[in-house]
């Protein structure tokens, strides 16, 4: 199969300590190991496997392959959420400092942490994820047309 046809194939990505599997498209690949070395250079490493914009299906066999929920007779996946079923709009901050510090609406939604306590978490959230999965998704959000 041709580059220059710019079809869809899947393609395994390994690149010591991660592991990326499910690559939409082979013209990714630099856009992965750039994604590598970004989470390096910010403190994540040492993942079981990194994978990243899985397909619907293959979500659906990752879950049902780890036993994280079943596929009811209609199609959806379905999950037992047990006693944390929402978010937690009191748990939302964002680090004030100084290049962006006035752009911000301060207030009861969008509350501030100093970055000293979010160096912290983030230390706390790079052991936690030590030799774990994890499941990357570029998505879009805002309400920008652009």
């Amino acid at each position: 199969m041709s580059l220059a046809g710019r079809k869809r194939v899947w393609v395994k990505l390994f690149r010591a300590p991660l592991k990326v599997r499910y690559l939409e498209v082979v013209e990714m690949k630099k856009a992965n190991l750039k994604m590598i070395e970004n989470l390096e250079q910010m403190g994540f490493q040492n993942f079981a496997t990194v994978y990243r914009n899985l397909p619907i299906p293959a979500l659906y066999e990752e879950a049902v392959r780890r036993r994280e929920g079943s596929i009811s007779h209609r199609g959806p996946f379905v999950v037992r959420t047990g006693q944390y079923t929402g978010r937690s709009p009191n748990d939302k901050f964002i680090v004030r400092e100084e290049s962006s510090e006035k752009d911000i609406w301060w207030g009861d939604i969008n509350r501030p942490i100093d970055e000293e306590k979010f160096d912290v978490l983030l230390l706390r959230l790079q052991a936690y994820l030590q030799g774990k999965d994890l499941f990357i998704q570029d998505c879009y959000a805002g309400a920008d047309k652009k």
